[in-house]
């Protein structure tokens, strides 16, 4: 069998992910100066969830784009790191970003279903927990332990760098030459492939399903709570919700979708190896970019602050440093003047 990823793709590869982290990194910030700076008093706390939403996701995305940019080299069981970072690295360096990625998509899918437990609780206007010391110390110790299962498996499932090196040698010698010379790493055989892969797509799957259920009960409350909130608290309460729905599932078909597809890919080879290696990775680190366009766009505030920023920026500057006398040019004006 021919290798689905060669060194010739590294480079190509490489500047791919490195594009993307300047895409992720443009959007996260901009999203989270909205959320910080234009969020309105009737969001209240809830502003500090969405900001930890964003800073999640974005972290996320720049370490896998610009720290790690890992490629796998399927169907072997491993991963080759092609970031700047990574040229004439070790390959602990490799092994270690691969475990800290656990931890960052763990605060990525932890804070999206505390964000809808938040939304849950505010309809029973009961808050406490998510406001106080406590329960911040609670939530953050969740996004530290959630990881820890698959973390484990995978740490059991690597072994020294001379078997790991026997292994792909043997079962995988298309690719020997490149792991050894190369920032690379590999699970040390197929059945500790098979129990990683099926602990990592389980917890996926329960985040996931956890999730649903938590959107299900917060329909529900909806429907019960309408008659006793006024006009005015329904729509907020409707529109930070529906927001919700949105930035949960567009990022999560970002995130889930290639991350299981790569997981099944490696253990049964079931699409085509070379376009899912070199395709999973940079689908995967544009999520932050989508959940902050679409937290944007679903949110009345953000979005009218980015279209003043955005579509007016001769007001905009006028109202931040107003060094000498503006014309205010609407947008019309604008596109006559060009035509």
């Amino acid at each position: 069998m021919s290798a689905a990823v060669t060194v010739d793709d590294f480079d190509t590869y490489s500047n791919y992910m490195h594009a993307n982290s300047v895409i992720v990194l443009s959007i996260g910030l901009f999203t989270i100066y909205l959320t910080l700076f234009h969020s309105t008093k009737d969001m209240g706390y809830y502003k500090y969830y969405i900001f930890n939403f964003q800073l999640a996701a974005t972290l996320f995305d720049l370490h896998i784009s610009f720290v790690y940019a890992p490629v796998p080299i399927l169907p072997a069981p491993g991963i080759c790191s092609t970031s700047i970072f990574s040229v004439n690295a070790p390959w602990y360096f490799e092994y270690g970003n691969y475990i800290i990625m656990h931890f960052t998509l763990s605060y990525v899918g932890v804070s999206i279903f505390i964000g809808l437990l938040y939304r849950y609780f505010a309809l029973q206007g009961n808050l406490h927990f998510f406001h106080s010391k406590k329960g911040v110390v609670i939530m953050a110790l969740c996004n530290l332990i959630y990881p820890i299962p698959v973390t484990i498996t995978l740490i059991n499932g690597v072994a020294s760098v001379e078997e790991s090196n026997l292994y792909i040698k043997t079962e995988y010698p298309q690719y020997y030459d490149m792991f050894i010379q190369n920032c690379c790493y590999s699970l040390s055989g197929p059945l500790e492939a098979i129990i990683y892969v099926a602990v990592a797509v389980s917890q996926i799957t329960a985040v996931a399903v956890c999730s649903g259920v938590a959107m299900y009960k917060i329909n529900n409350l909806m429907k019960e709570k309408k008659l006793n909130f006024t006009k005015k608290t329904y729509d907020l309460h409707r529109q930070l919700i529906y927001s919700l729905w949105v930035q949960a599932f567009l990022p999560t078909c970002f995130l889930a979708i290639p991350s299981v597809t790569g997981f099944l890919t490696l253990a049964t080879s079931l699409f085509d190896l070379r376009t899912v290696a070199l395709t999973v990775c940079p689908v995967l680190c544009l999520h932050s970019a989508v959940l902050g366009l679409s937290t944007i766009v679903m949110t009345k505030p953000f979005r009218q602050a980015a279209v003043r920023i955005i579509v007016r920026p001769v007001t905009f500057l006028c109202k931040q440093k107003p060094v000498q006398p503006c014309v205010k040019i609407t947008l019309t004006q604008r596109l006559s003047s060009i035509a």
